[in-house]
């Protein structure tokens, strides 16, 4: 669930993603769980423009499973000011 961002607020995170990087997404999850942790940027839909959310994956392992840890930032102005 999304934290913060008005239009994004509340939402599932995997039903703002540009559909391009759901796949890749999943695939990062699906590392995180196996014990690689992850990083990537991905697409979040909010208005006339996605903006860029840069997230980094890790495993907790719990005695019935794992969970796929997520974290998330925000990094849209940083890669506005690269254009």
């Amino acid at each position: 669930t999304v934290f913060g961002d008005p239009p994004l607020a509340g939402a599932r995170l995997a039903d703002r993603l540009v559909p391009g990087d759901r796949p890749r997404l999943a695939a990062a999850i699906a590392d995180a769980l196996r014990g690689t942790p992850a990083q990537l940027e991905v697409g979040v839909g909010n208005g006339d423009r996605p903006r860029t959310i840069a997230l980094a994956l890790s495993c907790l392992p719990e005695e019935d499973g794992a969970l796929a840890l997520l974290s998330a930032r925000d990094v849209t102005p940083e890669r506005d000011l690269q254009l």
